[in-house]
């Protein structure tokens, strides 16, 4: 995806040892767990639900006038 608000991916790979990881841009900004907090969004799910990151890309999405 191209867009001001989403981090690009810059790289993606395994260490040595089989972990996957991505390499993304830096987006300036309150960490996504500070906002979820913020919003009382559940993140005690290990991994947290795609729904939260849903309402997460909807809230910031709204907050930035970009969704309606």
């Amino acid at each position: 995806m191209n867009h001001p608000h989403i981090a690009k991916v810059l790289d993606a790979d395994a260490t040595e040892s089989g972990s996957p990881y991505f390499v993304m841009e830096l987006v300036k900004g309150i960490p996504i767990t500070e906002f979820c907090n913020q919003h009382k969004l559940n993140l005690s799910q290990k991994p947290p639900p795609a729904h939260v990151f849903e309402q997460v890309v909807v809230m910031a999405a709204e907050e930035s006038g970009e969704y309606e």
